[in-house]
């Protein structure tokens, strides 16, 4: 399968106007190919922040938490979407020994990348727990 290109500078806003601009795009790739890992990160993450700084819809919660897990299925040869899930499994469904793993994975296929380092940062600090990285 084919893998269509999804840019990303609505998401990297972190803010909820970007998200919503981005979802629909993430949508429209996901209907072209429902398995595409770093689209479901890109949608967990835009769905953890309608969560986290738009009001705390459970609806976007869910859609975060199912992305993010659809994203770990599969992008496992994907730093990315690695990243993004864990980073979503810690900060939106508290599921820190999953979020680790995701992490590790990350930086098992691509230990340069400085993205799963700073993610696995963020939810570390989050959680008050040093990096042991």
């Amino acid at each position: 399968m084919t893998s269509c290109f999804v840019q990303t500078p609505f998401v990297e806003t972190a803010m909820p106007d970007g998200a919503s601009r981005a979802l629909p795009l993430l949508e429209r790739a996901l209907a072209l190919e429902s398995d595409y890992a770093l689209a479901h990160g890109h949608a967990a993450v835009s769905h953890e922040i309608l969560f986290m700084r738009a009001g705390g819809r459970q609806e976007n919660r869910q859609a975060a938490i199912g992305h993010a897990r659809v994203a770990l299925f599969h992008g496992r040869d994907d730093a990315t979407p690695l990243a993004e899930a864990g980073f979503v499994i810690a900060m939106v469904e508290h599921d820190l020994a999953a979020a680790r793993e995701a992490f590790e994975a990350a930086i098992a296929l691509s230990s340069s990348s400085a993205f799963p380092y700073i993610m696995g940062s963020v939810v570390l600090g989050w959680a008050d727990r040093p990096p042991t990285y």
